[in-house]
């Protein structure tokens, strides 16, 4: 572990807030570039880690070395020698590995998957949006025409 100065800290956890809002756990794309890096900071696969600025830099080896500039304040801003478009497993790699030096980032991924988790459970109990219902039932017609029972029980009430 590196020290990090206070500055670097807010910023960190800036950044550790914004990747949770950009990255979906419930899109594929996102949840195996954040696995993918999961797995090259656990490898140990960062190194060269320098703050500099606003910005982490470092290397990660991965088949072919990749070199990244993580801008923490303006993460859309960040870039890596990879040819990936937008955020790739290198950028990850290396926000946990600065990330691990404020926070565990085994609390950071739980936090990140809690939406995810959540919906996984109200599926489970069985509990639905109210717009999901609808549509499941868009081709039922209103109660009060189709069950004729209640309507009989309706009309003995009423009229006694």
């Amino acid at each position: 572990m590196i020290p990090i100065p206070d500055h670097y800290r807010e910023m960190l956890e800036l950044a550790a807030r914004k990747f949770q809002q950009v990255l979906r756990p419930e899109t594929d794309e996102d949840v195996s570039i954040v696995q993918k890096g999961m797995l090259l900071y656990r490898q140990g696969m960062v190194y060269k880690m320098k703050l500099e600025d606003e910005a982490v830099i470092s290397s990660v080896q991965d088949a072919a070395p990749a070199l990244v500039h993580l801008e923490l304040n303006f993460l859309e801003a960040s870039d890596c020698s990879c040819p990936a478009e937008g955020f790739c497993r290198h950028q990850l790699a290396v926000f946990f590995q600065a990330y691990s030096n404020i926070g565990s980032v085994a609390d950071w991924l739980e936090e990140w998957r809690l939406p995810i988790k959540e919906k996984s459970l109200a599926s489970a109990w069985g509990l639905q949006r109210a717009k999901d219902l609808l549509k499941k039932n868009a081709n039922v017609e209103p109660f009060m025409k189709t069950d004729r029972a209640f309507e009989e029980s309706f009309d003995s009430v009423t009229t006694e």
